[in-house]
């Protein structure tokens, strides 16, 4: 099975949206209006992870760039994002990238797609001369 990693694309929101409600049916999804703030924002820092046979939408990761004396350690994912809309995403200041969503379709985990994305973030980061990748993630069931 083979990937391709790509920038993400507004004829990629439902189906990120979707992935969203397969992974979590419980939480909520990205809104178009956060994933439309992303593209709008940092359109280099959110990515899509694309089966190459089937042309299915198998992952998506989103990233910014945040200052980090900005944030307490204790700082939680809303604040990090700016509850979801990534408007605090501060290139000029910023040396750490932000890795606030993950997601792999359970069907391809544990087949390379999750590899891609995170090489595809250690590639930012190299390219923007960041230091540092702090993450932020949901865990699956944790509402329970």
């Amino acid at each position: 099975m083979s990937f391709t990693v790509r920038e993400l694309t507004p004829a990629d929101f439902d189906r990120v949206a979707a992935l969203g409600r397969k992974i979590y049916p419980h939480g909520t999804p990205w809104a178009p209006e956060q994933l439309s703030s992303h593209l709008r924002i940092f359109p280099e820092g959110q990515f899509v992870v694309i089966e190459n046979e089937t042309g299915d939408l198998v992952g998506y990761a989103a990233t910014l760039v945040v200052f980090w004396d900005d944030y307490d350690v204790d700082a939680d994912w809303r604040d990090f994002t700016n509850h979801g809309m990534f408007t605090n995403h501060d290139p000029g200041r910023g040396r750490t990238l932000y890795a606030a969503d993950i997601m792999i379709d359970p069907d391809h985990q544990g087949k390379g797609a999750g590899k891609r994305l995170y090489a595809a973030r250690q590639e930012l980061l190299r390219r923007m001369g960041l230091l540092r990748i702090r993450a932020g993630a949901r865990l699956q069931g944790y509402h329970r």
